[in-house]
């Protein structure tokens, strides 16, 4: 059997919502140590995000970073309607196997423009961090309520 990233299930944030997939990820960035980060399994999402709670709470320089003077930034589609304005940050997540070794990707992970705290955006700060295709694509995904564990990523060998 290929080795397993094992997830689980959190709460939906309303009642009447399915549960939500998460899995904890390792990743650094520009010689960091490893943050581990609880990420939302988001199949919907193109690119892999760090939203500015996480970043904050790991240490990433959210309230210091240049949003507005980087040409690579760009606008993406958010849930809801709206877009969100994402920087992109060079790095490396690192996912634990079920076997006790770990298998690490480098790659882009793009930062969240971080919303004013106070108005109807503020609430953005809470969002949990996506892991998108732009990472999901190496692996077999599996969300199974009925299952041990109800979430996995099969890793290659």
């Amino acid at each position: 059997m290929a080795p397993l990233v094992r997830g689980w299930l959190a709460p939906g944030p309303e009642a009447d919502l399915p549960p939500a997939p998460f899995v904890r990820v390792a990743f650094s960035w520009s010689g960091s140590t490893m943050v581990w980060i609880s990420f939302l399994v988001d199949t919907g999402a193109d690119r892999t995000t760090l939203h500015p709670g996480d970043a904050l709470r790991i240490g990433f320089p959210v309230t210091t970073h240049p949003f507005g003077d980087d040409q690579a930034a760009i606008e993406a589609g958010a849930a809801g309607g709206g877009s969100i304005r994402l920087t992109p940050v060079e790095g490396s997540l690192r996912f634990r196997r079920d076997d006790g070794r770990s298998a690490e990707f480098p790659g882009r992970v793009w930062l969240a423009e971080p919303p004013d705290r106070s108005g109807a955006a503020a609430g953005a700060w809470n969002l949990p961090s996506l892991l998108g295709r732009d990472f999901l694509r190496s692996f077999r995904v599996c969300i199974d309520e009925t299952a041990d564990p109800a979430v996995s990523l099969e890793l290659p060998d």
